[in-house]
């Protein structure tokens, strides 16, 4: 929510201009609507564009899937990329006793231990929010008895980061 404001905000005052004073007839006249279609338009002047949460998510999920499957085929002479499946297929099956896969949850957490996500232009953090989610899950799944705040913690710490151009905008995703 907060990163929704920001963005919106950020857009907002940057179509502004130099005008020291603004009036409410004026801010009118700029269209600024509560739905927010102005943040999928984004504002090229800044470079502020909001990403819709479903977006980033598919977007960061595949691409940290991928990720996760290319390193295990190159760390596992057995295991080709097209041998592994979705995410969610790929646990599902994976916990099962009789596993279709030549390597295990120990070896995937080690794939995950060893990511990072860098967002060179972060805005409110919402593709670095969907990755740490995602990473959780995944890990979460891989652990037998995982701690959500020790999994949380180490993710922050190890995995993600983000600059911004924008001061304001790594403020908010802190």
């Amino acid at each position: 929510v907060l990163g929704h404001i920001f963005e919106k905000f950020v857009i907002t005052v940057s179509e502004l201009g130099d005008e020291s004073e603004l009036s409410l007839d004026e801010l009118a006249e700029m269209n600024v609507s509560a739905s927010g279609e102005q943040l999928l338009e984004g504002n090229r002047a800044v470079g502020a564009y909001y990403t819709p949460n479903y977006i980033a998510y598919e977007n960061t999920r595949e691409t940290l899937w991928n990720r996760v499957r290319t390193a295990l085929a190159d760390a596992h002479d057995d295991v080709a990329v097209a041998d592994v499946p979705d995410p969610d297929t790929f646990f599902e099956e994976i916990h099962a006793e009789d596993s279709p896969y030549a390597v295990g949850l120990g070896d995937v957490q080690e794939v995950l231990d060893g990511m990072t996500v860098l967002d060179p232009s972060v805005g409110s953090g919402a593709f670095l929010m969907t990755a740490g989610e995602v990473l959780e899950t995944w890990k979460y799944r891989c652990a037998e008895d995982g701690d959500g705040y020790e999994i949380r913690r180490d993710i922050i710490r190890r995995s993600l980061y983000g600059v911004d151009v924008l001061d304001g905008a790594v403020e908010v995703c802190k």
